[in-house]
């Protein structure tokens, strides 16, 4: 529910008028806060241990413990229709993380999308991953079988 209060001034009158009515604003047409992206993180544990043999040969060897590797959410558009809240999250290399030298414009050709529609994070979905610009996948497993069965195209940064 959103509202008009005004004056902000010193007046002596007050007034509260509502801008819509009562449910007409989904929460899902919200950015995502601080809280969320914590969330976001945690839920996405379970996906990086099944993509790290993938990610350890693709990109040198880095590791998301070892906090060379991170999501990068783009929190643009919700989603397709309005009862809908998709989040892209893309992998990018920041081995700088540790002493302040950010290199968040080092993306890296791994990415999937997050269902956050429904405020319990159990009921979050991942889907559409993208490696190479191949794919979607439908989950983080399907990619990596098909990785180790060499069907598709395999990418190596150079070491160090």
């Amino acid at each position: 529910m959103e509202y008009v209060i005004g004056p902000l001034d010193k007046g002596e009158s007050l007034y509260v008028r509502p801008l819509s009515a009562p449910g007409e604003h989904a929460l899902i047409a919200r950015g995502i806060d601080f809280v969320e992206v914590n969330t976001i993180l945690k839920e996405l544990r379970p996906i990086e241990a099944v993509l790290l043999p993938l990610v350890r040969e693709s990109f040198d060897n880095a590791g998301f413990q070892s906090m060379d590797l991170h999501w990068y959410l783009w929190k643009g558009s919700t989603g397709m229709t309005e009862n809908l809240l998709e989040i892209k999250l893309q992998l990018y290399l920041d081995p700088g993380s540790n002493d302040g030298d950010s290199h968040i414009l080092d993306m890296l050709p791994l990415a999937l999308i997050l269902n956050t529609t429904s405020q319990n994070s159990s009921e979050w979905k991942t889907y559409d991953y993208h490696f190479l610009n191949q794919g979607p996948f439908a989950t983080a497993q399907d990619l990596l079988e098909v990785y180790n069965t060499v069907s598709i195209r395999k990418l190596r940064l150079p070491s160090g």
